[in-house]
């Protein structure tokens, strides 16, 4: 009686999604911390009025044009106690048409490393860590709740099983005792 009771009831079969629900809002606080991955690529090319001085390194009649092209990548993760920190790093290519350029291409490359840490708003981790600490007490509740109407249930069910039990017991002692009384 009680497995039929606990496969038949639908609201403990909704219920017991709860936990569920609640580990996925848990992911999606926990991934506030997850690593973010950037990246970047660029290009421009800059045509300039038609030379009028030899001094602009370009034959008399040819436009001077510069082109760069620029890549970037990174990684950034936000840490516990407010803080992000972050590597990047790019390299950029850059050629002209002028005579007077002394490297043609030009490459230049960069990396750096930061970290930024607030002092006032939105520092420590008891802050930072509170939406994550509220999820997972939201996920032990949702347990503790299915586990609550299980046990209410298998009660409910033994409740009504034995006041069956002890109707059919009485029914049957009134049909034993008609008969006699007759």
């Amino acid at each position: 009686a009680i497995d039929i009771a606990l496969s038949r009831n639908l609201g403990l079969a909704i219920t017991r999604y709860s936990p569920t629900v609640a580990a996925d809002q848990l992911l999606a606080a926990e991934a506030a911390f997850d690593p973010v991955l950037s990246s970047a690529l660029r290009a421009r090319e800059r045509l300039s009025p038609q030379a009028s001085s030899v001094l602009d390194g370009v034959a008399p009649g040819i436009q001077p044009q510069n082109t760069a092209q620029e890549a970037a990548l990174g990684v950034a993760k936000r840490l516990p106690t407010g803080g992000t920190v972050s590597a990047n790093t790019g390299i950029n290519r850059t050629t002209s048409n002028s005579a007077n350029a002394l490297l043609n291409p030009d490459y230049t490359s960069e990396a750096s490393l930061n970290l930024r840490q607030p002092l006032m708003r939105n520092f420590g981790a008891n802050v930072n860590l509170a939406e994550i600490a509220k999820a997972r007490l939201f996920v032990n509740q949702t347990r503790l709740e299915v586990r609550r109407e299980v046990l209410d249930l298998i009660a409910e069910t033994e409740i009504r099983y034995w006041a069956l039990a002890s109707a059919r017991a009485r029914k049957a002692l009134m049909d034993r005792m008609a008969p006699r009384a007759s």
